[in-house]
């Protein structure tokens, strides 16, 4: 592959990428992910940047942010569920609307 197909291709999987990410699927998952971090970590900011920016092997030794650039939103909000679920997290509760109104108004 030459230069200029090279930088066509890099074009072209950055806007689909970019259209991906901008999904209702994808926006919805990657609010049930906020959710859930502003709820195990007690909307600390700090702890919420570093987990998402730290490699965890528990989901393929990628970080969590990596994760949602790659798309794969979904294998990361699954891992999530399970693991708070298995703390004693009332996952459902936390990702109603009115339970996260109710947290972040506090």
């Amino acid at each position: 592959m030459n230069r200029a197909e090279r930088r066509f291709t890099e074009r072209a999987n950055k806007k689909a990428r970019n259209k991906i990410m901008k999904s209702p699927a994808v926006t919805a998952a990657r609010s049930d992910i906020i959710k859930l971090l502003a709820a195990f970590f007690q909307n600390d900011q700090t702890k919420i940047r570093a987990w998402l920016s730290t490699p965890n092997l528990n989901i393929g030794g990628s970080s969590p942010a990596g994760l949602i650039a790659s798309g794969r939103h979904d294998k990361l909000l699954k891992f999530m569920k399970t693991q708070l679920s298995d703390s004693g997290f009332d996952v459902e509760k936390i990702l109603s609307e009115e339970a996260f109104a109710q947290e972040s108004s506090t």
